[in-house]
């Protein structure tokens, strides 16, 4: 269960990354987000959940811990627990300044990472 529960984060992380430059992402080139505008991505993963990158993270993590449960692993499920709400909270609020109405729209129709495949 723990490689099946890492196995579909990762697929989600590589379909979350489909739009995105893993380069600019990880820091490796850098860049300003609030000066290189680029498109919202609402397309594939994206239209059915705004942050799959940590829906991701979390099947990986829980993975981990249901594949090694050691104190290791639960502190690190734990640590993503507790960071989610705050890095979500800022992320949101960066979009926002970046994309404006735009991003309110689309947050008020797409859940943070939970998806919703019935409207």
């Amino acid at each position: 269960m723990g490689l099946m529960a890492a196995g579909i984060g990762t697929i989600i992380l590589i379909k979350s990354f489909k739009n995105f430059s893993l380069w600019k992402f990880s820091g490796i080139v850098p860049h300003d987000d609030l000066k290189e505008k680029q498109e919202l991505v609402v397309e594939g993963i994206h239209k059915y959940l705004r942050h799959p990158i940590y829906l991701g993270l979390i099947f990986i993590f829980s993975g981990y811990l249901l594949f090694t449960p050691t104190w290791t692993s639960l502190i690190h499920l734990i640590a993503l627990a507790i960071y989610l709400p705050v890095g979500i909270n800022y992320e949101e609020k960066k979009l926002i300044a970046i994309f404006g109405a735009k991003y309110t729209a689309y947050k008020s129709n797409v859940p943070a990472l939970l998806p919703r495949f019935t409207k």
